[in-house]
């Protein structure tokens, strides 16, 4: 069994523990306030190098690890600035590394049951809530803590070709400490398209109710995925039958892609370019490697001879190369990552005065 430690203790990071011992032998456990050298000495005889710590102590960490030919798997958001990133992107390229963003949302199931629907739709409008009392951190907006959720889901539909041109239009902090925010984005209906659709993101870590909910309008039927509901996902305008999912285990869907990206990197692996370029080529079947056959599509069963059954079907069938997740995923890290920078830069002027 592989060898990883894990940087953080805090919350998270116990969480984080639990999953990634089904597939790791964790060597070290560290405070984010360990000493380097204590730390490189660990780093030199690891494999991976889980980082569950504050948003500031990312990019010191993530560099050292892959410096120390460590694979990197780093909680949201991958760094404080694309900047960051990208130095952190080129660094893994070098020593022919992994360097994963923990963007779970990408990784539920219900979520990726609704974009392969989409597919077959014309996006009208999207409507993303999630609110929730406390997790405050120090230096850290509602944006970082909690809206990176959806906004990384933004990304990711912009990667599958199911948005275009995606950009912040809007971003208004409602309180002086950054904790409550509203976004508007706006997109293209999907490439080459002149129809433009908006996104409204509202985000808060000071509401009494906890939300966490996304809302895709279509021509015909509006989709909905409700994290917290035991049947998250639904149609509304639509007699389609859906399946059901457990959104508890999504975390262990990212460690696992996590191991098989390290088991399967390459030597030739992608320039940096390829891996940030918004107009590259993402064939459907590259989504397909966010679902694995043997727990992609667990239907509770809503009927056999259903179109929601049918489509699951044909998922499993479906399997591209995990090189090319990779490159996939460090895209739309990547511009999560432009989006949070445009969201601060637009919100400058309009955030309340203590």
């Amino acid at each position: 069994m592989q060898k990883a430690i894990l940087i953080g203790r805090g919350y998270w990071g116990k969480i984080l523990q639990h999953y990634i011992q089904k597939h790791y032998k964790i060597s070290h456990i560290f405070g984010r306030d360990v000493e380097d050298e204590v730390l490189i000495e660990a780093l030199d005889k690891a494999d991976s190098a889980f980082i569950a710590t504050p948003l500031s102590s990312h990019f010191k960490l993530a560099k050292l690890a892959l410096e120390h030919n460590c694979n990197v798997f780093v909680e949201k958001p991958s760094t404080a600035t694309k900047e960051e990133f990208e130095t952190l992107l080129n660094l893994a390229r070098k020593n022919n590394k992994i360097l994963f963003t923990d963007y779970i949302y990408t990784f539920s199931q219900s979520i990726l049951y609704a974009l392969q629907i989409l597919q077959e739709k014309h996006i009208e409008s999207i409507q993303a809530e999630i609110t929730q009392y406390g997790n405050f951190y120090e230096n850290e907006s509602v944006l970082e803590v909690i809206g990176v959720h959806y906004i990384s889901v933004f990304a990711f539909m912009q990667e599958l070709g199911l948005l275009d041109n995606l950009c912040v239009k809007s971003c208004k902090f409602l309180d002086s400490k950054k904790q409550s925010a509203t976004l508007e984005f706006s997109a293209l209906q999907e490439k080459g398209s002149k129809k433009e659709i908006v996104l409204l993101l509202h985000c808060s870590l000071l509401s009494n109710d906890k939300k966490r909910l996304l809302r895709i309008s279509t021509t015909d039927s509006i989709i909905s995925v409700d994290m917290l509901s035991p049947t998250p996902l639904s149609t509304i305008d639509s007699s389609e039958s859906l399946p059901i999912f457990d959104e508890k285990n999504n975390l262990s869907f990212a460690v696992e892609s996590f191991k098989n990206m390290c088991a399967r990197v390459k030597q030739d692996s992608t320039s940096l370019e390829s891996c940030t370029n918004a107009s590259a080529e993402v064939s459907w079947s590259d989504f397909k490697c966010f679902t694995k056959e043997s727990r992609a599509f667990q239907s509770k069963g809503k009927g056999s001879g259903s179109k929601a059954n049918d489509r699951a079907l044909s998922a499993e069938s479906l399997k591209s190369t995990q090189e090319t997740t990779q490159n996939l995923h460090l895209r739309f890290s990547h511009t999560t990552l432009a989006l949070l920078s445009q969201a601060h830069n637009l919100a400058q002027d309009s955030t309340p005065k203590p």
